[in-house]
């Protein structure tokens, strides 16, 4: 039996906050919004789950795994 996905909540104004800030691995612009846990596994649009990276740095933590790129800049994502 298949369940149907639950419904996605964006906040689009606190995207757009995320957006504007600087990237926080080397503060340059313009950023994307990067969700630690992503939307399609149910990440909420939140501070706690969502921070400004540059399009170079999101390509990277996607290619290398969220906990290598946290690791490899000190940045505390998944400290267990």
């Amino acid at each position: 039996m298949l369940y149907p996905k639950s419904p996605r909540h964006r906040d689009s104004g606190f995207l757009e906050r995320i957006r504007g800030m600087g990237c926080i691995v080397c503060g340059i612009r313009p950023v994307d919004a990067h969700h630690l846990k992503s939307r399609a596994a149910g990440g909420p649009d939140t501070a706690s789950n969502v921070v400004p990276i540059c399009r170079k740095h999101h390509t990277e933590s996607h290619t290398i795994g969220q906990r290598s790129f946290s690791k490899k800049y000190a940045l505390g994502w998944f400290d267990d």
